[in-house]
């Protein structure tokens, strides 16, 4: 009989997007490349705005999980880029029975927000469209559309640097008077878009929001492994070992705020980040390097 010989399969380890882990059994001789076009069936994300960071480095394509250290139980984390998550595909539904009287489906009306600009003296009245929102403004006749977008700004949810008012055909910039923009029968209708930097900061602010909420929970197991640090023997060993994994995740963190481009109102959170990430891993490193 022929004799099989059966290679032993390669330790299940993990992929950590944020609160998510998604557990990854492939061959050792697995690039990263190909681990990456693997995880972006699992998020799905874009290949390209991913980042595999394994022992506090960003991996490249050509390099194996071997060739890394990538062995029983490890963690490769897992960073996008804002805009590199996909939407989920939307679920197919069943088509519904026929009605005996076929009839044009009305679209449910979408009631307008009433917005109250303050100010005295005369005023203007404005109908500002945003898909199927819409926005009925009282402001000012003596009002810009600066002054429009600030009124506007708590009733879209989006700040005012964000807005793009469009009339007339063309964008209306901020030192406009709005009854210059008004059309000759008096009325004032807005088209309301949004700047593309308002998603890349939303993304950027789910994106830092993931990373605390990792930190939040590295912080957690920190004062458990302080505790155990202080008994002598095994616990204190053992102790400088999970030190010593949960620093690799603190340093892929590091580098995933490094690579990460905020700007804005998104800075000064930035920095709290990145002076928790810091703290946690001088404590880490303090553990590491305390006598046994």
């Amino acid at each position: 009989l022929a004799q099989v010989f059966l290679l032993p399969a390669m330790p299940a380890f993990t992929v950590v997007e944020g609160k998510t882990k998604h557990e990854v059994d492939l061959p050792p001789t697995t690039t990263f490349g190909e681990l990456r076009k693997h995880v972006a069936q699992l998020v799905p994300c874009k290949v390209e705005g991913m980042k595999l960071l394994c022992k506090g480095k960003n991996r490249t394509d050509a390099e194996t999980l071997e060739g890394a250290g990538v062995g029983p139980g490890a963690k490769i984390m897992l960073m996008l880029a804002p805009g590199s998550k996909l939407a989920a595909p939307a679920a197919v539904a069943e088509p519904a029975p026929a009605a005996k009287e076929s009839k044009t489906a009305e679209p449910e009306p979408v009631e307008p927000v009433e917005v109250v600009a303050p100010g005295d003296g005369d005023r203007l009245s404005a109908v500002i469209r945003q898909g199927k929102r819409r926005f009925h403004v009282s402001i000012p006749a003596t009002a810009t559309v600066g002054d429009l977008k600030a009124a506007l700004a708590p009733a879209a949810g989006v700040a005012a640097g964000y807005h793009r008012l469009m009339g007339k055909g063309k964008e209306r910039q901020d030192a406009e008077a709005l009854s210059t923009v008004a059309s000759t029968s008096g009325k004032l209708e807005l088209l309301l878009m949004l700047k593309e930097g308002h998603w890349v900061e939303e993304q950027g602010r789910a994106w830092m929001e993931e990373q605390r909420a990792e930190l939040d929970r590295i912080e957690e197991q920190l004062v458990r492994i302080e505790k155990r640090k202080k008994h002598r023997g095994p616990d204190g060993a053992e102790a400088g070992v999970q030190a010593r994994e949960e620093l690799s995740l603190v340093e892929a963190l590091q580098h995933g705020v490094d690579i990460v481009p905020v700007k804005g109102e998104l800075l000064p959170e930035m920095k709290a980040l990145k002076d928790r990430m810091k703290n946690v891993a001088d404590r880490l490193q303090v553990i590491m390097s305390a006598p046994l």
